[in-house]
C-alpha cells in the first residue's frame, strides 16, 4: 500500500491530463508550454491505482484558516485531491488555537502559535515581536499529540523543507514526500555551510521524493552545496509548481470579467492595474505604484492637468525617450493593491504623494482576490525574490497579461508564454510594458 500511496501523492501534485490551451494549462497547476518536470514543473505522473483507505499526514507551516484564507491554499488543494480519492488525510499545521477540525473530508489538527504563523509570514511576524518564538514549545507538544491521534501513516507530505521535512518528519515512521517552496530554501542558504549540508544530506537520505516549486529554487540551493551533494540533489529531485485548483475560476466568461472591471474601475471605467502580494520590502510594490503614476501622467489627457503633474511627466527624461513614446497613447489607470503587511502605510503615503488613483483593498478572501485578478487589465508583479509565484500563474490561468521583473522561474515561463512580459526592475520599464499591454489592439 505504501508505494501505491506515494504514487497517488505524486498524482495529486501533477497537472490534469489532456489540457492543451495555455489558459487551461496554467489553471491545471503547471506552466503553459512545459516540456518536462525540469522545464516548468508538473512532476512525475502516477499510473498506479490510488491507495483507497491509506492514511497520509501533511506537515505544513501554512494552511488556510478558513475557506477564504489564501495562506497555504496550494497545500489544501493537494490534500483535497487525495481526500477525494478515498485517502484519509490528516493536516498538522500551526496558525489557530489547538483543536481538531473536519473540513472537505480532511482532519485538520491545529497546533496553536496563532500569533507566530499567518499573514504576512513567519519571518515578518517574528521580526515584529520576537517574543512570539516562545509559542514554539507548546506547538511542539501539540504536534506530538496530533501525530498520536492521527495514528500510523502510510506516507507523510512535508511542505517546506525546514522545519517540516527536517526535523519534524522524523517523528513519522512513513515514506516522506518533501516539498520546497522558497522561504525554506532561503533559510537553508543562510545557514552555516556545515549545518546546511547536514540538513540537505538528511533530507535526501530520508525522503522518498523531493519536489521543488521552482527550478530556480533548486538551482539556488544546489549552488550553495558541495559539487557532489549538489549533483545528488538535482538527480533525486523534481520541479513541480504547486496545484492552483482554478479550473472553475478560469472558466469565467469575458462578459463577467468586463462587468467586474467596470465596477472596480470607477465612474470613468479606467483600466485596472492590479498588484497582489504581501506588502513587504522585497515585493517592491513601490515600483508598481511609480510605474502606474507614469502611465497616468503620460496619458493623452495629462497635458490638461497642468504643472502639478510635471514631475511625473518629466520623470523619464531624454534617456528614456523610447519609454516616453510608448506611454503617450496609454490611458490613465486605476491601481488596486490586494494584500497587507508592514509596508502598507508607507505605500499608501507614496500613492498619495504620486496623486495616484489607487485603492488598497487589504487582505481579502482568496475568491475575492481571484475575482479582482480576473478583472485586471494587467497584473504587475515586480517582486525581487520568488520561486514559482502563485499570483502570476493565477493571472495567466485567468487570461490576464502580466508585467514582471522575472524573479524565480518567471523568466523561464515567459519563454513559452507571450502573455508574460519580463522587464528591468525600473519604474520606467514597467510603465512602458504596462502601456504596451493597455494599447494592444
Amino acid at each position: 500500500m505504501t508505494s501505491r500511496c506515494a504514487a497517488d501523492l505524486r498524482a495529486a501534485s501533477a497537472p490534469s491530463a489532456g489540457v492543451h490551451s495555455a489558459r487551461a494549462g496554467w489553471a491545471g497547476g503547471h506552466s503553459a508550454g512545459a516540456q518536462s518536470a525540469d522545464a516548468h514543473g508538473g512532476g512525475p505522473h502516477a499510473s498506479e491505482p490510488q491507495a483507497v483507505g491509506a492514511t497520509v499526514v501533511f506537515l505544513t507551516t501554512s494552511y488556510p484558516r478558513d475557506a477564504g484564507d489564501p495562506g497555504g491554499h496550494f497545500v489544501a488543494t493537494e490534500a483535497r485531491a487525495l481526500a477525494l480519492r478515498g485517502v484519509r488525510v490528516h493536516v498538522l499545521a500551526p496558525g489557530l488555537p489547538s483543536h481538531r477540525e473536519e473540513r472537505d473530508g480532511i482532519t485538520i489538527h491545529w497546533l496553536g502559535a496563532e500569533r507566530l504563523f499567518g499573514w504576512p509570514g513567519f519571518a515578518a511576524r517574528l521580526r515584529q515581536a520576537p517574543w512570539r518564538a516562545l509559542e514554539l514549545g507548546a506547538t511542539a507538544w501539540q504536534l506530538t499529540r496530533a501525530l498520536a491521534a492521527a495514528g500510523p501513516a502510510n506516507a507523510v507530505v512535508a511542505h517546506w523543507l525546514v522545519p517540516c521535512a527536517y526535523p519534524l518528519a522524523w517523528l513519522v515512521d512513513a515514506p516522506l514526500d518533501a516539498v520546497a517552496h522558497g522561504a525554506d530554501v532561503r533559510l537553508l542558504r543562510a545557514l552555516p555551510a556545515p549545518l546546511r549540508h547536514l540538513i540537505v544530506r538528511a533530507i535526501l537520505q530520508r525522503a522518498t521524493s523531493l519536489r521543488f516549486a521552482a527550478a530556480s529554487l533548486r538551482d539556488e540551493l544546489a549552488a550553495s552545496l558541495a559539487p557532489s551533494l549538489a549533483a545528488r540533489l538535482i538527480e533525486r529531485s523534481t520541479v513541480a509548481p504547486p496545484p492552483l485548483g482554478l479550473d472553475e475560476q478560469a472558466a469565467r466568461t469575458a462578459s463577467e470579467q468586463a462587468r467586474t472591471r467596470a465596477k472596480l474601475g470607477g465612474d470613468d471605467a479606467r483600466p485596472l492595474v492590479v498588484v497582489v502580494g504581501r506588502l513587504v520590502a522585497d515585493k517592491r510594490i513601490e515600483l508598481a505604484l511609480r510605474a502606474a503614476a507614469l502611465v497616468s501622467a503620460h496619458a493623452p489627457h495629462a497635458n490638461a492637468l497642468g504643472s502639478a503633474h510635471a514631475p511625473h511627466a518629466n520623470a523619464l527624461g531624454s534617456a528614456h525617450a523610447p519609454h516616453a513614446n510608448a506611454l503617450g497613447s496609454a490611458p490613465a489607470v486605476r491601481v488596486i493593491v490586494v494584500g497587507d503587511g508592514p509596508e502598507r502605510a508607507p505605500l499608501e503615503l507614496l500613492a498619495t504623494e504620486l496623486e495616484l488613483d489607487c485603492v488598497f483593498r487589504g487582505l481579502v478572501p482568496r475568491q475575492d482576490a481571484l475575482t479582482i485578478i480576473a478583472a485586471a487589465s494587467v497584473l504587475v508583479h515586480p517582486s525581487a525574490c520568488e520561486g514559482a509565484p502563485t499570483v502570476v500563474r493565477e493571472a495567466r490561468a485567468l487570461g490576464v497579461e502580466v508585467v514582471t521583473c522575472g524573479a524565480g522561474d518567471v523568466g523561464r515561463w515567459a519563454e513559452s508564454d507571450p502573455g508574460i512580459r519580463v522587464v528591468l526592475a525600473e519604474a520606467t520599464a514597467i510603465a512602458a510594458a504596462v502601456a504596451g499591454v493597455l494599447t494592444l489592439p
